[in-house]
């Protein structure tokens, strides 16, 4: 959890240098996903969502990009299966912790 650790993203802070940075998946990060409900279509079967989370070793909450891609529109399909539900069965998700203050829609 290295670049997803609280060390390495205040570090980022302190130096007030912008990040993007791959989020490793827990149950607790993986339950807020189900909590996106505005979904950004960026491209055929690729769309976008974000939402705040904290874990408990960070002080304050940080943006999550959540990215997720159909596998019956994108047979290749990077990421994740994490549900079999019937809304989420057939995405794949990518998710990224960023402090840049970019739309969605800026290419994450």
């Amino acid at each position: 959890m290295a670049f997803f650790g609280n060390k390495f993203l205040t570090f980022l802070e302190e130096k007030k240098l912008s990040y993007i940075t791959a989020v490793k998946i827990n149950p607790l990060l993986k339950q807020d996903i189900l909590n996106v409900k505005e979904w950004l279509s960026i491209d055929k079967g690729i769309e976008v969502g974000e939402l705040l989370y904290k874990t408990y070793s960070w002080k304050m909450p940080r943006r999550i990009i959540v990215v997720r891609q159909s596998m019956i529109k994108r047979p290749k399909a990077v990421g994740k299966t994490l549900f079999n539900l019937p809304d989420y069965h057939f995405y794949r998700f990518q998710l990224y912790v960023t402090n840049l203050d970019l739309p969605q829609e800026a290419g994450l």
